[in-house]
């Protein structure tokens, strides 16, 4: 198998341009070219034309032109043959390019585009031609066209970026009244080219189309959302028949040259380019003349307004204008200085002032307020008991537990005289006992009678 065996399709290139086609390595029903930043132009054969312009790519890369399955269908935009893959799809270029498609093309044609998983933006034409202006690659196709979210009252928009007037710039703000149609939610986008090549870094921010401007202010709407959801610069909630909105720079910073602005306005998951707008930060942007003065372009060239008492330094040009302290010999100068001279001398003496006063709080003899004394409550005499309280029982005394000491025992006594009558009396009547009246009763036990 051969190259000159293979079907070759159309390739068109200008500048530089290069058709490759390796057998087993590339697939034969897609187109190859090499483009670099000469631009250059790619077909595939009855289907989509691609044109670079020059500047569009910083450096040579392989753009690459397939049919895909996939189907952009969005809402009144009804996709009209295959869509095809533009790669590769992660490339943003600095000036839009130009899609268009050969063939027959259905009433109001208009061209879907769409960048991996976001949403489709519909570029329509404003006659029977399919042509679409696109800042990054991604899936086209071509689809009838239908009725847009909104449109553009001011300003004046270009249908394609070469129409544009670069001499009459918005400068420092653009200001877009938008009319919406049937939504009450309306998604409005800002893409910022750089035509001229000045800029050396993504304008938008990296991985974002619409971050390179951002809302200031919004008339007739609120704002819900802004580019970090990647969709559009910002949201609006719609609340009137026309919504003004003022979008000032972000990332894109101040630019020495004129900038393409691509104006996008849309609802859900559809949004329409609908045309673009030149856009430059004047001069002035971003210089505050060191806070005393104002910064004034009338005549050409930045001049700081300084106050009195400040002026520009001449001796030192700089692209860095400022507002420095005036060293010269007139009036208003010497009358500046006497100012600055005074207050210095009256925060010397305030702070001499307040120095003293805190010597003099220091040798002050601080006496002590008088003591007051507080006279003692009066004393209530506690109520006395009507009854008489009960004794508490009376404790019994306890015996003395025993010793455990032996005592002496005492010698025994003779018997006394009277103990032993007794007791030989006792025996006597015993032995001989005599009858009486009460019975046996010993003689001795009664008294005898008197006569």
């Amino acid at each position: 198998m051969t190259i000159a065996s293979l079907r070759l399709p159309l390739v068109r290139s200008f500048f530089l341009a290069a058709a490759v086609l390796v057998p087993g390595c590339q697939d034969t029903a897609a187109v190859y070219a090499l483009i670099g930043p000469e631009g250059g132009e790619l077909a595939f054969e009855e289907g989509p034309t691609i044109k670079f312009p020059a500047g569009a790519l910083v450096t040579t890369r392989q753009i690459v032109i397939r049919p895909v399955d996939d189907d952009l269908t969005r809402g009144d935009f009804k996709q009209s043959g295959g869509a095809y893959r533009i790669e590769p799809t992660d490339l943003d270029l600095r000036i839009p390019a130009e899609v268009t498609f050969g063939g027959d093309v259905p009433k109001q044609p208009s061209i879907l585009w769409q960048r991996g998983d976001s949403r489709v933006v519909s570029h329509a034409a404003s006659d029977d031609r399919a042509v679409a202006y696109i800042g990054a690659l991604g899936v086209i196709a071509l689809a009838a066209g239908g009725e847009i979210a909104a449109t553009v009252d001011e300003p004046k928009l270009a249908r394609a970026p070469g129409d544009v007037d670069y001499g009459k710039p918005l400068t420092d703000i653009a200001t877009v009244k938008v009319s919406p149609k049937g939504t009450s939610m309306l998604d409005i986008g800002f893409t910022v080219y750089d035509p001229m090549g000045m800029s050396n870094r993504p304008l938008n921010g990296d991985g974002s189309r619409y971050c390179g401007l951002k809302f200031a202010s919004v008339q007739g709407g609120s704002i819900i959302a802004g580019c970090s959801g990647g969709l559009a610069t910002g949201s609006v909630i719609v609340s009137s028949a026309q919504v003004t909105v003022d979008a000032v720079p972000f990332l894109i910073g101040k630019v020495d040259g004129a900038t393409l602005v691509e104006v996008q306005v849309g609802s859900g998951d559809l949004a329409h380019s609908v045309g673009y707008l030149p856009f430059i930060t004047g001069s002035c942007y971003l210089e505050s003349c060191s806070g005393h003065g104002a910064c004034d372009s009338s005549s050409g060239a930045p001049v700081c307004m300084c106050d009195d008492g400040y002026a520009s330094p001449m001796e030192d040009p700089s692209p860095a204008i400022a507002c420095r302290t005036a060293t010269g010999g007139c009036a208003a100068t010497t009358a500046a200085a006497a100012r600055v001279a005074a207050a210095a001398r009256a925060r010397t003496a305030t702070r001499a002032s307040a120095r003293a006063s805190r010597r003099r709080r220091r040798r002050r003899v601080r006496t002590p307020p008088p003591r007051v004394r507080t006279p003692p409550p009066p004393r209530v005499p506690t109520p006395r008991p009507t009854t008489r309280p009960r004794r508490p029982p009376r404790r019994r005394a306890t015996r003395r537990p025993p010793t455990t000491r032996l005592r002496r025992r005492p010698p025994r006594r003779p018997p006394s005289a009277a103990r032993s009558i007794s007791a030989a009396v006792s025996s006597a009547v015993v032995a001989s006992p005599q009858r009486t009246n009460a019975g046996l009763r010993p003689s001795w036990s009664r008294p005898p009678k008197r006569a």
